[in-house]
């Protein structure tokens, strides 16, 4: 399943998802937005995790110069954003 899911306006695009956060392996040879912090911890820690952070996220994307034109969450991650966002 994927959590969370961005794109740029240069056509950078990335996600995080179960190849993520159930890869028990220290590498990958994929980057995930998450930065490693979902990697290996499942999927209730990876939910937890994105709905704290995924806004962190997409700072993070924006200062490696890529302008995020869109991003959506997956509707278990949503639920506490208005809660912890709005």
């Amino acid at each position: 399943m994927r959590l969370i899911r961005w794109k740029a306006e240069d056509g950078t695009k990335g996600s995080c998802n179960a190849h993520c956060y159930n890869n028990l392996t220290a590498r990958s040879k994929s980057v995930c937005i998450c930065t490693g912090i979902n990697r290996g911890v499942g999927l209730k820690k990876a939910v937890q995790n994105t709905q704290k952070m995924y806004k962190e996220w997409i700072k993070t994307r924006e200062q490696e110069r890529h302008t995020v034109i869109s991003y959506s969450l997956a509707p278990m991650c949503q639920y506490v954003q208005q809660y912890l966002w709005e």
